[in-house]
């Protein structure tokens, strides 16, 4: 298992890829299974795998086994050196393993990716499975291999439960069992008996685990400076109003045991902070209404699950969390000549930036397409050459947007969500990061800075965690921080997520700093 920064780490695995191979031939050993590789990974990354490979290999055999037309030959996929292949062509593969025979086609081989037994198998981004009862946790626990790997620059983000996905992946015993897990690790460390737990926890990890840190590599500094925002008096009078809204859904809801409109409310306090357009007050009450009704029957595991749930009722994952009503064309045809204190903060400190000597360039992440219609509009019109990166976006259109950061002079800054940019993109030729509105995970927002903070950075980096005071974004702060001082004792990270009675704690605060 490969924990850490995400720095080097799919060179290292392609490395050990191929000095294995080697080995294997030298010693002329058959034991039945092929000498291919499978990785794992999201769909976005792909790409980059095949890309990497193919760069620090000689004449790779690679596939990319993904989409209606890759090969279904299992004999084809056993004699390729690299297989990629994405969590749900995976997870759809198993699925139709796992079909009554009267569903399975007669014409041609049917999950291949289960056919093959494989040399090594890869899970990249391998919290992906972090959930063990998820389809795709599932599916990658029956991959066949000699030789497993883990690599995730984010291993808990829920908790000490995320690691037995990985344990039973990686098929380490006792504790890819999980009533031995739950007896040693998770029952212990729910009861308050956490020495014990993490000393057991700590034990394994000590064997499987191999953590890579930055400090083993010479990287130009990185410096994240917590940068202020400070409402105006319109501003400050609309959240007010916002916040004392939901704050009387909220007791109603804890009441009541619907947690929806928990999220719902910090979700939007959340946009509040970000800029009005994201929050159309009217339609407030009726959201909630509708997001209790749709979201009663749902059976929820984590926060970020509830999260990401709450999203696709609001808008969908698939689009980025954008308000159903605020489409781009109604962004821009429909604008209020007012700058909200991010959009403001924003255009000063990339004034700053412009007025350095030297070229440098930026990167902004949002987790809210509308945010970034926003930003998009405003920095245009002060005079910022800006493009896009988004998950609403082609592919092309997205490698379009790359390229023209990393070559193009004119171009001060890339837009990018946090979604579909927060891993596995290049843009170390932009040496500044502007983050409009935290993650509850600070160790996911680490992954995205270090997208610019990496092998072949030459430039000093600087990023900034835009806070509005006096509001949700205060006390999201403070809570990363006390997470960051858990994960530390469990796995010696930052790696972690928040549960319910952190999200109650947050809006329990609200009262007593009101001014």
């Amino acid at each position: 298992m490969m924990t850490g920064t995400r720095l080097g780490k799919t060179i290292q695995v392609i490395a050990r890829v191929i000095e294995g191979k080697r080995e294997l031939l030298a010693s002329g050993q058959s034991d039945g299974f092929s000498t291919a590789t499978l990785i794992v990974c999201p769909v976005s990354l792909i790409a980059q795998w095949a890309a990497e490979i193919r760069s620090f290999t000689l004449h790779p055999n690679v596939i990319e086994y993904h989409g209606p037309r890759r090969p279904r030959d299992p004999d084809v996929l056993a004699s390729a050196d690299f297989v990629i292949t994405s969590y749900s062509t995976l997870e759809t593969e198993h699925r139709i393993l796992t079909l009554p025979r009267s569903g399975k086609s007669k014409t041609a081989p049917l999950a291949a990716l289960f056919q093959v037994k494989w040399r090594r198998a890869v899970l990249d981004e391998a919290h992906c499975i972090k959930v063990s009862t998820k389809k795709q946790a599932v599916a990658c626990f029956h991959i066949e291999a000699v030789f497993r790997w883990c690599v995730t620059g984010t291993p808990i983000q829920n908790g000490v439960e995320d690691m037995y996905s990985y344990l039973r992946f990686l098929r380490i015993a006792p504790f890819d069992d999980r009533i031995k897990f739950n007896s040693h690790i998770s029952r212990p460390f729910k009861s308050g008996k956490t020495q014990d737990a993490l000393r057991a926890l700590h034990t394994v990890l000590k064997s499987v685990m191999l953590r890579r840190a930055k400090g083993a590599v010479s990287l130009p500094s990185k410096t994240v400076l917590i940068v202020k925002c400070i409402f105006d008096e319109r501003e400050r009078a609309l959240y007010t109003s916002l916040e004392r809204e939901l704050q009387d859904d909220v007791a109603r809801a804890l009441a009541s045991k619907k947690f929806a409109t928990v999220l719902v409310s910090l979700l939007r306090l959340r946009q509040a902070c970000c800029h009005e357009r994201l929050v159309p007050a009217h339609e407030i009450k009726a959201e909630l209404l509708e997001l209790n009704e749709e979201f009663s029957g749902s059976p929820v595991c984590t926060i970020e699950e509830c999260d990401a749930e709450l999203s696709s009722l609001t808008g969908g994952t698939e689009r980025e969390d954008r308000h159903p009503v605020v489409t781009a064309h109604a962004v821009s045809g429909t604008k209020t000549g007012r700058l909200s204190a991010k959009v403001r903060k924003t255009i000063e400190l990339l004034r700053e930036i412009q007025a350095r000597p030297g070229s440098e360039k930026t990167v902004i992440f949002s987790q809210f397409l509308t945010m970034l219609d926003v930003l998009h509009e405003e920095l245009q019109a002060h005079g910022f050459r800006c493009v896009r990166y988004d998950g609403n976006m082609t592919k092309s259109q997205r490698d379009a947007s790359v390229r023209e950061i990393q070559l193009s002079s004119r171009c001060d800054c890339i837009l990018v969500s946090f979604k579909a940019g927060g891993v596995g993109l290049n843009l170390t030729s932009c040496n500044n990061v502007i983050l409009t509105d935290l993650w509850w995970n600070p160790a996911l927002e680490e992954q995205a800075f270090d997208r610019t903070h990496r092998l072949g950075q030459v430039k000093n980096v600087h990023v900034y965690k835009l806070v509005t005071e006096r509001s949700i974004e205060d006390r999201i702060l403070a809570l990363q921080a006390k997470k960051r001082l858990i994960a530390t004792r469990a796995l010696g990270s930052d790696d972690v997520a928040m549960s319910r009675a952190d999200v109650v704690s947050l809006f329990e605060k609200v009262e007593a700093e009101r001014p």
